[in-house]
């Protein structure tokens, strides 16, 4: 994911304009989910507390998905049907920043940190069948290519975080 994200970012500078903005933003979307499911595990204790490293992430992220809602804002204005994919990327994001936020500050349940695992680890997979889908799906119309997974996907998150998180709650 770390490679893959990392030549989206590359990418941009060498023909930037609003669709290879998206991709970059897209890519850091993506990253994350993967990024934060990974180092949930090393906040698994109370006593464990974020580091630089993912109030950077976070920080990034935020405003990675904050430049997706404003994308597709401005698509939506313009009358273009693919504002629903930037809207639903960005909305999503900017709740997981806002969480994840209120986490780092010992907000949420010590016992969350299994859930939040789960969840983010499974959107960085629907990340990459999003991404799959959107080149290879041609027979799809374009806003399904790319939110298909999101929408099967969302509940099988919902259920396995609930599952777990159960299972793993202190007391």
């Amino acid at each position: 994911m770390a490679v893959v994200s990392g030549t989206a970012l590359v990418l941009y500078p060498l023909g930037p304009g609003f669709w290879r903005l998206f991709l970059a933003l897209v890519a850091i979307f993506s990253f994350y989910f993967a990024f934060s499911g990974y180092r949930v595990l090393s906040r698994k204790r109370p006593a464990d507390e974020p580091t630089g490293v993912d109030w950077g992430a976070v920080g990034l992220f935020g405003v990675a998905s904050a430049g997706l809602v404003v994308m597709g804002g401005l698509l939506f204005r313009s009358g273009n049907g693919f504002a629903p994919v930037l809207l639903v990327f960005g909305g999503i994001g900017v709740v997981f920043a806002g969480t994840d936020l209120r986490s780092f500050r010992g907000e949420t349940d010590p016992g969350a940190w299994v859930g939040q695992h789960v969840v983010r680890m499974g959107a960085g997979y629907i990340a990459t069948v999003s991404a799959f889908s959107a080149v290879n799906f041609l027979f799809l119309p374009p806003v399904l290519r790319w939110l298909w997974p999101t929408l099967l996907g969302t509940p099988l998150l919902v259920y396995f975080q609930r599952k777990y998180e159960s299972r793993f709650a202190p007391g």
